[in-house]
């Protein structure tokens, strides 16, 4: 695997996160099911989610005027071999209700880590396993 194979994977990798966390932060549950594999997984303490008929479920019932937002800082993504990545990346997530923006700003929800498993598939690199683990929480 040369340098530029790593580089592509890497952003293949990268932009799964950040389509990830647009789709959460929508309520777009289509759009969040189709970055993972087909056995994909998402975890949540206790809460594990299997397959597109059950990783819908962590956005639960919203709020219409719920408003959300993750803000991916550091992320680091480690090549595993041609098919298979891991990352670490570090989110903040505000999040508020209210129909009429901007909405005032508090402290966040929540500060945490993505442990984040991906795997090259047919239709592309995909999420094999998402696991949200919350550092600081909001009290």
């Amino acid at each position: 695997m040369d340098t530029h194979d790593k580089q592509s994977i890497e952003q293949a990798c990268r932009s799964l996160l950040a389509e990830y966390a647009v789709a959460v932060d929508r309520g777009d549950a289509a759009g969040m099911v189709a970055l993972f594999a087909p056995d994909g997984t998402l975890r949540r303490g206790d809460l594990t989610l299997r397959g597109a008929a059950e990783i819908p479920n962590i956005l639960g019932k919203r709020p219409d005027d719920l408003v959300m937002r993750h803000l991916l800082t550091t992320m680091r993504i480690r090549i595993i071999d041609a098919d298979h990545a891991e990352g670490l990346t570090y989110y903040v997530m505000h999040n508020g209700r209210g129909a009429e923006l901007p909405l005032a700003m508090g402290q966040p929800f929540s500060i945490g880590d993505w442990h984040s498993r991906f795997v090259r598939t047919e239709d592309g690199w995909k999420l094999a396993d998402q696991e949200i683990a919350r550092v600081f929480v909001t009290k």
